[in-house]
């Protein structure tokens, strides 16, 4: 029986990533042969389900379902809790596609390793450090954190990570900043992501709590309105923060899931 696994990768995106992170730093790919490796991965995780004499075409609902969360587990204790596993479909044992984001996975001197957003989109060219990551996370509750990844779920096949969750929050967001030095104060529904402005690449550093804020002056960019379709056409985050601004009132931040739904609700 023939078998085809087949990775499916976002190669255009890692490669202007890799090209916008090369202006600044010397950036290699978290894993040299992405393929070959999740490879290694999803074959010990399918023989370990199905058993190495499997001969059915068919595999069962419920072992597709081991096979992925096995698959998940270990690219999760191999690359961190950020690499998800996702657009897994089992049509039969010989037709079988998968995508994770290690290729917006990357090692930068001095950042450790940076988790790229969604390219092409009000999100893109941002990219996030574990120790951002690990603030939203400590700084954001666990209900909060249920409830936004409810909000996107529809937009997910897979479960929502912080990486999700926080470039769900950037999309949907009115984009209100303010800046000190080089450093972007953006401010999202739930508080407040910093990010240093490299001019074309932004690096989310820390996550700050409504109550952690300073005292700035906030702007939003002019080319900001409220059609959704103006933000999907908008090509990245620098696209945003390079063009004019205009002074706004401080945003308004949600200090718990009924008004944040709310708020989602009265958007929609």
């Amino acid at each position: 029986m023939e078998e085809r696994s087949e990775i499916i990768r976002d190669k255009e995106n890692e490669q202007v990533y890799l090209s916008l992170l090369n202006n600044h730093f010397k950036t290699i790919t978290y894993e040299k042969h992405i393929d070959a490796m999740i490879n290694i991965i999803f074959t010990e995780v399918k023989d370990k389900v199905l058993g190495k004499k499997f001969d059915k075409k068919r595999i069962s609902r419920k072992k597709g379902i081991k096979i992925r969360k096995g698959v998940s587990d270990k690219l999760k204790h191999k690359y961190g809790k950020w690499v998800s596993l996702s657009r897994f479909k089992i049509k039969d044992r010989s037709t079988i596609a998968f995508q994770t984001n290690l290729d917006k996975v990357f090692r930068v001197p001095g950042y450790g390793t940076l988790y790229g957003a969604y390219y092409r989109s009000a999100c893109g060219n941002i990219f996030f450090t574990s120790h951002a990551l690990e603030r939203f996370e400590q700084r954001t509750d666990a209900d909060t954190s249920k409830a936004l990844a409810s909000l996107f779920k529809d937009q997910l096949d897979t479960e929502a990570t912080s990486v999700d969750l926080l470039c769900g929050l950037i999309f949907t967001c009115a984009f209100v900043y303010g800046k000190i030095g080089k450093f972007i104060h953006l401010a999202l529904p739930t508080g407040v992501l910093v990010l240093e402005d490299l001019g074309d690449v932004f690096i989310a550093k820390t996550f700050l709590g409504p109550d952690m804020i300073k005292i700035i002056d906030w702007y939003q960019p002019v080319l900001v309105d409220k059609s959704l379709k103006h933000i999907h056409e908008i090509d990245s985050f620098a696209t945003l923060m390079n063009a004019g601004a205009e002074r706004v009132e401080p945003p308004v931040f949600f200090q718990n899931v009924k008004e944040l739904l709310e708020a989602e609700w009265d958007r929609d």
